[in-house]
C-alpha cells in the first residue's frame, strides 16, 4: 500500500520487492533464501544437500510451520518430481519407518528424536535419508523373524542404502574440508550430521544384531563427539540450520556408550585425558515436565553412578581427599535420586489430573515403570559399600526385597508391552528400542540375586521378552545368566543365599564378574571370574 499524499514528505518510505519464487525445492522446503544457481545452487552443494532443482517446484506447498512432522513427510512423499527417493522400495521403507520402527525405536522416551527430527535431518540430507531407509527395512526383516538374517533380498536392500549413505558422507566430509580451507572454520552442520549417521549406523548393526560394528561405531562417534566440542567450531556463535539440537545428538551418543560401558567394562580405556564423558554435574531434580524429560534425567543419573562405581574400582581411594571425595559423590548420587523419585511421583500425579489419549497414556505409563526400574536399581547400587569390594556379592543377599521389586516392576512392563503390540507372526516378534529398558535390570536379578526361584523368574522373562535395548540383548544376555547360574550353582554350597558364617566365605564360589569378548557378530567368549576359584571359560553362538 502506497503512502496517502497527507502523510508528511519526510516519512520514511520502504522499498517494495516482489518475493522470489524461483528458487530450488530444497531451500523452499528448508525456507532459506536461494542463490538459484544452476544446475545446482550453491548452499545445497556447499553443505552436502542434494539440491532438488527448480522445475515445477513452486505447485508444490510448503507445509503449514505448525504442522506435525506426519503431515509434512506426507506432502513430499506425494510430491515424486522433487527426486526424495530412487525408487519405490526406497519410498516403502522409509514409510515404514515412518509408521513402524521411528515408534518402537522411540518408545516412552526418544519419540521426538526418532519420530520428528530423524524424518526431517533425512528429507534434507540425502546421507540421512538413505539411513532411514536402511533402519526401515532391517526393522521390517526383523519384526517378522527372530532371526535377523531374514530375507535375504530386503538384507541386501538395506546394506545398498548404507553403502550409498556412506558415499554421501564421504562427498560431505570432501566439501567440509574445502569450506573449512575457504572459511577458515569448521562447518557445524557438516559434524552435526556425521554424529546424526553415527546414531543410525549404531542402531542399524543393533537391529540386525551385529554387536561388534555398532560398538565400532559408538567408539567412533564419541571420539568424534570429544573432538568437536574441543574445537572453536563448537562455541562458534552462528547457528546451524540442522534440525537436530547437539544436545538431543550428544545425549543419543551419550546412552549408546553409556549401554556400552555398562556391558563391556573394557572400554574404561576410551576415557580420554582424565575425561569421563559419563560424569556430569548431578543437581537435584525439580520438576519434569514430561515422562521423556524424567527419563533424560534418570538416565544420566544411571550412567554418572556407574561411572562412579567404575572410577573407584580402578582407582581406589588412597589418600584421605580422595576418601572425602568419593564420599561427597556418593551423597549427590543418593540425594539426586531421592529428588527424582520426588519429581516422577508428581508427574504420575498431575497426569492423573488430566488423562491424554489412551494410547499415548498406555506408553507413558510403561515409561514410568521403566523409571520405577532404574529408581530401584540405583537404590540397590547406592546402598552397596564400594570400599568393600570383597563383601560385593554378599551384599546383594541383604537387597533380596529390592530386587524382587525390581522384578516385579519388569514383569509388568513385559506384560504390558506384549498387550500392546500383536505380532504379525506366530512368532514372537524382536522389538529393538532406545533408551532405558528393561533388559540389563533382568540381567542383574538373574546373577546377583542367588534365590533360585527369583532369579529363574528372571530368566524365563529375559528369554520371552525378545527385546534388544541398544547393545543389551535379551537372548544373549539369558544366554549368559544361564552359565553364570550353572557355575554358581556347581560351586557354591549349598546353592543360594548363605547369611551365617566368615563373610569371605560365603564369597567363594559366587561370579565376581563375567568379561565378554565378541568374537565375531554371532559368538563370543565369556570369561568368569570366581570368589575363591580359577577362571572359566566357555564361548556361546547365538
Amino acid at each position: 500500500m502506497q503512502p496517502s499524499n497527507a502523510e508528511p514528505t519526510n516519512k520514511r518510505k520502504f522499498k517494495f520487492h516482489t518475493k522470489s519464487r524461483g528458487g530450488c525445492g530444497t531451500c523452499k522446503t528448508r525456507k532459506v533464501k536461494c542463490d538459484e544457481a544452476k544446475p545446482a545452487c550453491f548452499r545445497c552443494t556447499n553443505t552436502g544437500r542434494r539440491c532438488e532443482g527448480y522445475s515445477d517446484v513452486s505447485r508444490t506447498p510448503t507445509p503449514p510451520s505448525g504442522s506435525s512432522p506426519s503431515s509434512a513427510v506426507t506432502a513430499l512423499l506425494a510430491a515424486p518430481h522433487l527426486g526424495l527417493f530412487d525408487s519405490a522400495a526406497e519410498k516403502r521403507s522409509f514409510q515404514y519407518f515412518q509408521s513402524n520402527a521411528c515408534r518402537l525405536l522411540g518408545g516412552s522416551f526418544h519419540m521426538s528424536f526418532w519420530g520428528r527430527e530423524v524424518i526431517q535431518a533425512a528429507i534434507h540430507h540425502p546421507s540421512i535419508c538413505h539411513l532411514v531407509v536402511a533402519i526401515g527395512a532391517a526393522y521390517e526383516t526383523s519384526e517378522a523373524a527372530l532371526d535377523t538374517r531374514g530375507d535375504p533380498e530386503l538384507v541386501e536392500f538395506a546394506l545398498q542404502q548404507c553403502n550409498r549413505s556412506i558415499r554421501e558422507l564421504a562427498a560431505l566430509a570432501a566439501t567440509q574440508t574445502q569450506t573449512q580451507l575457504l572459511a577458515g572454520h569448521q562447518s557445524s552442520e557438516g559434524v552435526y550430521c556425521l554424529l546424526t549417521a553415527s546414531i543410525l549406523f549404531i542402531h542399524f548393526a543393533h537391529i540386525r544384531g551385529h554387536n561388534t560394528e555398532a560398538i565400532q561405531h559408538t567408539r567412533s562417534a564419541i571420539k568424534l563427539l570429544q573432538d568437536f566440542e574441543a574445537s572453536p567450531a563448537f562455541t562458534d556463535p552462528r547457528r546451524t540450520a540442522f534440525p537436530i539440537p547437539m544436545s538431543q545428538l550428544r545425549s543419543m551418543l551419550l546412552s549408546a556408550y553409556g549401554q556400552l560401558r555398562c556391558a563391556v567394562e573394557d572400554t574404561l580405556h576410551d576415557i580420554k585425558d582424565g575425561r569421563d564423558m559419563l560424569v556430569s554435574d548431578v543437581k537435584p531434580a525439580t520438576l519434569f515436565l514430561s515422562v521423556s524429560e524424567a527419563h533424560a534425567y534418570v538416565e544420566s543419573l544411571f550412567y554418572n553412578t556407574l561411572a562412579f562405581q567404575q572410577g573407584a574400582k580402578i582407582r581406589p581411594p588412597d589418600t584421605p581427599e580422595r576418601l572425602r571425595s568419593i564420599v561427597t559423590r556418593h551423597r549427590e548420587l543418593c540425594r539426586a535420586l531421592e529428588s527424582s523419585r520426588i519429581a516422577l511421583d508428581a508427574v504420575i500425579a498431575s497426569k492423573s489430573r488430566s488423562p491424554s489419549k489412551k494410547s499415548d497414556d498406555e506408553q507413558d505409563e510403561r515409561g514410568i515403570t521403566i523409571l520405577h526400574v532404574y529408581h530401584t536399581l540405583l537404590a540397590i547400587w547406592l546402598r552397596i559399600d564400594i570400599l568393600q569390594p570383597d563383601r560385593r556379592e554378599t551384599a546383594f543377599d541383604l537387597l533380596e526385597v529390592d530386587l524382587e521389586e525390581m522384578l516385579a516392576l519388569c514383569e509388568r512392563f513385559v506384560d504390558s508391552e506384549a498387550s500392546a503390540h500383536t505380532p504379525t507372526t506366530s512368532q514372537p516378534s524382536l522389538r529393538c528400542s532406545s533408551g532405558l529398558g528393561c533388559v540389563m535390570p533382568l540381567h542383574t536379578i538373574a546373577v546377583r540375586c542367588r534365590n533360585p526361584q527369583l532369579r529363574r523368574r528372571a530368566l524365563k522373562l529375559l528369554k520371552i521378552c525378545t527385546r534388544r535395548d541398544g547393545l543389551w540383548d535379551s537372548q544373549i544376555t539369558a544366554m549368559i545368566a544361564t552359565e553364570t547360574v550353572q557355575i554358581e550353582e556347581m560351586f557354591m554350597s549349598p546353592p543360594g543365599p548363605v547369611y551365617a558364617g566368615d563373610p569371605a566365605a560365603r564369597e567363594i564360589g559366587r561370579v565376581k564378574e563375567v568379561k565378554f569378548e565378541l568374537q565375531g557378530d554371532r559368538t563370543a567368549l565369556l570369561r568368569f571370574i570366581v570368589a575363591g576359584r580359577e577362571e572359566v571359560r566357555k564361548t556361546i553362538q547365538w
